[in-house]
Parts: C-alpha cells; structure tokens; sequence
C-alpha cells in the first residue's frame, strides 16, 4: 500500500481534499462491527470485510485458511463459475481477495449507485460458502496462478524469495493445497468465520444508515459461537540470523539487490518508530539509501525501501541496475547501508525528514477511499482500533533519535541478503 506513496503524494498536492463526516462504529444485530466514513464530493465506495485469523495456526490450518478465502466467491448455488465476476463487473469496481497470516480481507470498489449490489455480494460470499468440489478446485488455481505471475516477474520472485526466508509461515504446496477437502475447509470456516472476529469497513460517497440496514439484512441471521479471542502475539524480537550469500536466477535484462528485514506489527510498540526508520533508509531522494548508492556512487538506476506492513511482509531494500554492469560489491553496498544507522546515528535534519514523509503518507491515505477502508477495518481487526489513523501520527512526531537506534538495534541485524541476477551474469564479479 505504501510502494507508490510518493506518486500518491503528487498526484494530490494541489487537489480538493474531500469532506469527511466523523469516523463512526456500528455494531450489528449480528455483533459484526462496522466502521464508517462517509464523505461528500466523491460517487466511488470502497468495501473491506476482514475475518481475524490466528497467526498461531498450524501449518495445515493456514493452508486451509488459504483454500476457504480463496473459494468464497466460487460457493453458492447463485454465485458459481463467471456469475461473481459478472456482478461486480455490474457494480462497476474491483473486487481483492487478500490472505495474511493474521487475517482474511474481501475488498470491493464501487460507485454509490451500485453501493447495495456490492454489499449483497459480500455478504452472500461469507454466509453461503459451500465449499463445493467445484468452488476448492477453483480457488486453488487461483492461488496457483497467482504463484506462478510472481514467479514470471523478475523483482517479484525476487521479493518472495525473500519474503519465505524471513516468513515463520511457508507458503503451501500444491500437494497441500489439493489436500484440502470440504470437512476440512467446513470446519475451518465454522470455527473462524464468526462475527466476533468480522470487521466491515465503509469510506466513501454513502449513506451510513442504509449501508448499516443492507449489511443488517443480509448478516441478521448470521449467528455463529465465538471460538474466543485472538491470543495476543508475543512482541519478542526476531530471530533470524544475517544471511548474505542467497543469489536467485531470473530472466530479462535487469539485476536486482535486495535485503530484507525482519519488521514489527502494527501492534507493536515499535511500529510508529520503525516507520520513520524505514523512511529515513530508503524513502525518497533524501534517504541515506538514495544519496549514499545514486548520488555519491551511481551503482544503480533505482534504489528504496517498500514495506507493506499490512501484508505482514518484511521492509525490503533493493537496488536495481542493468546486465551491462556487473553486480560487483552492489549487494555488500546495499547491506552496509541499511546497517548504517547503528553506527551512525542519524542526524535531526534526518529525523525531521523522516517524520514528515511518513506523517504525510499517512495523511495522503486517507484521501484516497481504497486505502483508507483498508486501514481502518485493518486497525479495527487487529486489536488497535480504528482510531490508530490518528494516535499513530501523533506517535511518529514524537519519535526520538533514540527511538530509532533502539529500533534499528532490534531489527536490523536480522537481515536476508539475495542477489537475484540473469543467467548470463556472474554474481562475484
């Protein structure tokens, strides 16, 4: 969410910022929670409906975890085959399945006038799930063909390398995906799908009492026994151990360096100060990341930090150039730069940089409808509440120099290195 923050950032520097009546939470006669955010000047509605899932699971329960997400929208005796893609093509929008280990979100985009067909659609996917040999067998080639795009994208196979090194969650196999049947997927469904553990999410161009009635109507009966809450998550400090000799082989023309690194969740007390950290890395023309490897030695064309920590994905530096320079000590450039902050602490026009450009990304998000439905029920299920949008800006001015190098000590040790380049280039030239 945060990659293209910068573009973001431009492209609404001298727009009208929308008009936003109060955040609001409504609890249904269910007792699923949904957090609104109503705002006048746009037509467009985003949608996102996340299930708590706990990060604890064993591996064969995410596995399922994956295959029920996936076969939602295949259920149904009304909501099989094309006829899901038909209706939200009807709603003129998108519609995103999204599976992390600490939840299952279903995010739609609309238009105002089609706001009650895509509520509809949402709510009969989450209460008519049949999970149908038809409906398992679709969502694992969805999940397969989502696979196989990263793998066909150079940086991107690049960044899931990375990411199932410092994962404690692997990805599953095909063998373990075609394993799941529907007992299996049934159970999972029954014990985790509960409106306890359901958030909706609402922001755009609507009125909050008519969503509120349609969710009502079509989740009124949706009663199901809590299995309990989420146990809380130790905020223990990771694990792993500096890694620096991965290389990957991909195709094209382009050469990539990368180094992750292991980062805090968003209930952490470290979160506010770790994305200022990030920033001041690897976010922007004024990062160490940018002077140290454009400015002062050109060793690449493109160089920065993504971190998408709604995903649950490691903060990933990477450094980008072309076949006709060899990669040389590109890698080791990037590693020590990243390290740099436990030596060299970083100065206050650094700090004060840093903050600013992650208080202004987080302002930027709550401009746009997507981005911002998505945070709040993202905040709301995991524990911090919707209200964090605010308190997490305050949070991030008050980080201190020694904020960062506590957090840089915490994390940044704990690095994965990969070398990911052509096959016709050697990786120790």
């Amino acid at each position: 969410m945060r990659k293209a923050i910068l573009f973001l950032i431009l492209a609404l520097s001298g727009r009208t910022i929308l008009h936003a009546d109060p955040i609001t939470e409504r609890v249904l006669t269910s007792g699923i929670r949904v957090v609104l955010k109503p705002e006048s000047g746009t037509k467009r509605v985003a949608i996102s409906l996340f299930i708590r899932t706990p990060k604890t699971q064993s591996v064969q329960e995410a596995v399922v975890s994956q295959m029920v997400a996936h076969a939602l929208f295949y259920s149904g005796t009304e909501w099989v085959g094309g006829y899901t893609a038909l209706v939200v093509a009807q709603v003129g929008g998108t519609l995103e399945t999204v599976v992390t280990p600490d939840y299952v979100s279903l995010s739609l985009v609309t238009y105002r006038s089609q706001l009650g067909d895509a509520v509809n659609l949402l709510c009969e996917a989450v209460r008519h799930a049949d999970f149908s040999t038809y409906a398992l067998h679709e969502a694992f080639l969805d999940i397969e063909r989502s696979k196989d795009q990263r793998t066909q994208m150079p940086f991107q196979a690049a960044e899931q390398k990375v990411f199932n090194a410092l994962s404690t969650t692997p990805s599953p196999s095909r063998s373990s995906l075609l394993s799941v049947d529907h007992s299996m997927a049934e159970a999972y469904y029954i014990s985790h799908y509960t409106p306890d553990r359901i958030v909706v999410s609402v922001v755009g161009g609507f009125n909050p009492d008519t969503v509120v009635s349609d969710f009502d109507a079509y989740l009124y009966d949706f009663n199901r026994a809590s299995a309990g809450p989420i146990t809380a998550k130790s905020q223990s400090a990771p694990t792993v151990s500096h890694s620096t000799n991965a290389v990957l082989t991909i195709p094209g023309k382009i050469c990539y360096a990368l180094v992750g690194i292991q980062s805090p969740e968003v209930e952490s007390p470290n979160y506010p100060a770790f994305l200022v950290l990030q920033s001041l890395l690897g976010v922007g023309h004024a990062s160490r990341m940018f002077i140290q490897l454009r400015d002062k030695q050109p060793l690449g064309y493109q160089v920065g930090i993504t971190w998408s920590p709604e995903m649950d994905t490691p903060a990933i530096a990477a450094l980008q150039w072309s076949t006709a320079s060899l990669p040389g000590d590109r890698l080791t450039s990037l590693d020590s730069t990243v390290a740099s902050v436990l030596t060299q602490p970083p100065t206050s026009e650094e700090l004060d940089r840093a903050i600013a450009v992650e208080c202004t990304t987080e302002m930027a998000l709550q401009q746009r409808v997507r981005e911002e439905a998505y945070l709040l029920g993202w905040y709301e299920v995991m524990g911090v509440g919707w209200g964090f949008q605010k308190t997490l800006i305050a949070d991030m001015k008050a980080v201190t120099k020694s904020d960062l190098m506590r957090v840089a000590s915490q994390y940044l040790p704990h690095r994965y290195d990969l070398l990911a380049i052509p096959k016709e280039v050697k990786p120790n030239k």
